[in-house]
């Protein structure tokens, strides 16, 4: 699933700050010599938790 499809009401350049703001905040995850971007693992995983998290942050941006 992509995540500007499933985001479609977020622009592009908001889901990038959000996965560099996952990606900086949290280590990358290592399985069986794999290593994966926080931010991919979270939308792939649960994808309405990223969601949710997407929109919390871009208030949390706004109020700024």
């Amino acid at each position: 699933m992509e995540k500007q499809y499933y985001c479609s009401d977020f622009s592009r350049d908001q889901i990038d700050q959000y996965d560099e703001f996952l990606d900086e905040v949290y280590d990358e995850i290592c399985v069986g010599g794999l290593t994966f971007n926080p931010s991919d693992v979270i939308f792939n995983c649960d994808p309405l938790a990223y969601r949710i998290g997407l929109d919390e942050y871009i208030d949390e941006q706004n109020d700024e």
